[in-house]
């Protein structure tokens, strides 16, 4: 399902509820002067600097979000699903994650306007899968099934179940709003249905993810 305006503009208030909120409520606390120790003074003002910090980087990923629909370079290219995968192994997470060493032939391409806004989108699905396993280590693997590249994440477990692909029984829509990762997912999501694929859980777990992204079409010679 395409990421639609009012997707976005949930997500965005979501986010800004609770940093707004912890600033807001702080301030109120510091003018009427309800806290007296000088520890709680400062605590309170580190917490309004964190909750401002979290303002500031939602600022920036909307910036962010916006560039991409502005951009004016949308040029069809290509890049080495090897070279996605590689860039997903590279990444840093938060939570442990495991990128599988695939059988994926060199030379097969993915379709795409922006590699690098691409990459980002796939980490960003991995992290955000990752983060609600919570310790438990995010498997991720991918292959080319029927002419698109595939990308699963999610515990060893599930992968089986997860690879029967969006248009298994168990398979659903993909949740964009959770809390504390701010735009990033919705971001991800928007990128990668510009690129037309496909986004998928099982039974609406947000402990698994799966997408599949066209490959570049190759003349027959």
């Amino acid at each position: 399902m395409p990421v639609e305006i009012n997707d976005i503009l949930h997500v965005l208030a979501h986010e800004l509820r609770t940093p707004v909120g912890i600033a807001h409520g702080y301030v109120r606390l510091l003018l009427e002067d309800r806290l007296p120790q000088e520890t709680d003074r400062r605590r309170a003002l580190e917490q309004m600097q964190k909750a401002l910090g979290r303002l500031s980087d939602l600022s920036q990923e909307s910036s962010a979000l916006a560039s991409w629909y502005e951009q004016s370079d949308t040029a069809e290219r290509a890049v080495e699903a090897r070279t996605l995968v590689a860039r997903l192994a590279a990444a840093t997470y938060e939570f442990p994650v495991t990128v599988a060493t695939t059988d994926i032939r060199d030379g097969t391409m993915v379709r795409t306007t922006d590699a690098t806004a691409l990459s980002q989108a796939m980490v960003n699905l991995v992290r955000a899968t990752a983060r609600e396993l919570r310790g438990v280590t995010c498997d991720v693997v991918s292959r080319v099934v029927d002419g698109r590249f595939e990308m699963l994440a999610g515990p060893p477990e599930h992968l089986a179940a997860l690879q029967s692909g969006p248009g298994a029984a168990a398979a659903g829509p993909m949740a964009l709003e959770r809390g504390g990762l701010g735009l990033a997912l919705v971001h991800a999501a928007v990128v990668l249905d510009a690129h037309g694929a496909e986004r998928w859980t099982m039974n609406g777990s947000r402990q698994t993810a799966g997408i599949r992204i066209p490959l570049e079409e190759r003349p027959h010679p």
